[in-house]
Parts: structure tokens; sequence; C-alpha cells
């Protein structure tokens, strides 16, 4: 099969907004941060124990030996878990912060997304 090159402009895509986050895990994904999780969002014990064996599942499996290589991607340096510096989530277009609604006038996405 060919592979075509396509020559995009990237600096569309490759900008970013800063961080505003209340809260940014260490990395990697550990029985603590599950349990902060399911207190953050004030879970009742069954979904603390759902979250649990979910972990456990995670941890037990191996990475798939099929599609893209992910021999190079390492678990332990990703962060989990943020949370956003937003009060609450937006109905109406106009309550959405600022940078992310030019993000997503940058982008093209419509505002009905």
């Amino acid at each position: 099969m060919d592979k075509q090159i396509l020559n995009l402009n990237r600096e569309l895509f490759d900008s970013h907004n800063p961080e505003d986050l209340k809260f940014k895990s260490l990395f990697g994904l550990n029985e603590d941060l599950v349990r902060q999780i399911s207190q953050d969002k004030e879970e009742p014990e069954w979904m603390l124990e759902k979250r649990l064996e979910g972990l456990k599942l995670f941890n037990e499996l191996q990475m798939p030996d099929y599609g893209p290589d992910l021999s190079e991607l390492d678990l332990e340096k990703i962060h989990f878990y943020m949370k956003p510096n937003a009060e609450k989530n937006s109905k109406r277009w106009e309550d959405v912060p600022k940078d992310i609604r030019e993000t997503y006038e940058k982008l093209g996405i419509p505002e009905a997304e």
C-alpha cells in the first residue's frame, strides 16, 4: 500500500491553551487515585467497588499485540485524572469559557457540538 504524505499546516492544530486546573494527579494510576476520583464525584460505595475491580483488571491486562505499535507507551507517564477550574458544566454557549469557545471556532467545530 502506498503511503501518501499530506502537507498539513500544523499551526492550526499545534496550539494549546494554558492549563487551568483545580487538580492534576501525579503520573500513573493506582488505588489511591481511584478512591480520590470516586470521592470527588461523591459516588456510592458500590461504584467505588466497580472502579477498583476495573483497576484490578486494567493492571492484569497486557498491551495488545495487534494494531499500532504501543511498545513505546509508558502508562506511568500519563496523568489519568485532572479537574478543570470550572464551576459547572455550561448550558449555554455564552457560558462556555472564552478560551474554549475560541478553540472551537479556530478548529471549525460548530457551536451545536
